[in-house]
């Protein structure tokens, strides 16, 4: 990566400062794919974005790429390091018996609960919190909460959580942060006028809800698979 981002000539220019500017747009797709810097001055003070040539180019610069699978498992997606298998230990006697416990309390938010209503909260409860995401990002993540919402329809979810690795991780981290304690969380007053209807979406728990649509969704038991898996 530090050889991609070095200048290459005397005025400075990096490989996607030339690429750019001579308006060869596969390069420039495949070096921003690569992860390359983009805030890189030349000589002459301008960003390779700044030296876009054409609209073509410069639409690249305002598209999010997804990091492609390296030898190794460092931020890349499913690739496995060894083949050899790691168990998993539990670090609690009943870890499994709330695991359970958790599960059939998230499959009741899609039996009782209306799944627009579910986006909603979803969206404006969850999404729009996310400060530290780009703000391209963000709209992304509200278009595909728009086409959950007029297909009712999972799979705009799934596109979402593989849309960006940034955004996964986030989600990981904050599915996290309460742990078994969303189940309190979620049915705690938010307002003195609060009053809990179960077929009213939970709030300040859009990270469980996501989590509850990708698990129980009845359209998405087609992709559900159980096996020995390596990591």
């Amino acid at each position: 990566m530090e050889e991609l981002d070095a200048a290459i000539d005397v005025h400075g220019n990096t490989s996607l400062h030339i690429a750019t500017r001579n308006g060869y747009p596969s390069i420039v797709k495949l070096l921003l794919q690569r992860r390359v810097c983009r805030n890189i001055i030349n000589g002459n003070g301008q960003t390779a974005e700044q030296e876009a040539s054409c609209e073509a180019i410069q639409s690249l610069f305002k598209t999010n790429y997804r990091p492609p699978p390296e030898a190794n498992a460092n931020g890349s997606y499913f690739v496995a390091r060894t083949t050899e298998v790691e168990m998993w230990l539990d670090s609690y006697e009943h870890a499994y018996r709330i695991s359970v416990q958790n599960q059939e309390y998230l499959k009741r938010w899609l039996i009782k609960i209306p799944y627009v209503k579910l986006i909603d909260e979803l969206e404006q409860g969850y999404i729009t919190t996310l400060n530290d995401l780009p703000p391209d990002f963000i709209q992304t993540l509200k278009m595909h909460m728009q086409k959950a919402k007029e297909t009712e329809s999972p799979e705009p979810l799934v596109k979402a959580y593989t849309e960006q690795q940034y955004f996964s991780t986030r989600l990981n981290t904050d599915l996290a942060l309460l742990g078994s304690d969303f189940r309190f969380r979620s049915s705690q007053p938010t307002s003195p006028t609060f009053t809990y209807r179960d077929n009213e979406a939970p709030r300040e728990v859009g990270q469980y809800i996501y989590a509850a649509i990708l698990i129980h969704h009845h359209r998405l038991e087609q992709y559900h698979y159980a096996d020995k898996t390596y990591r």
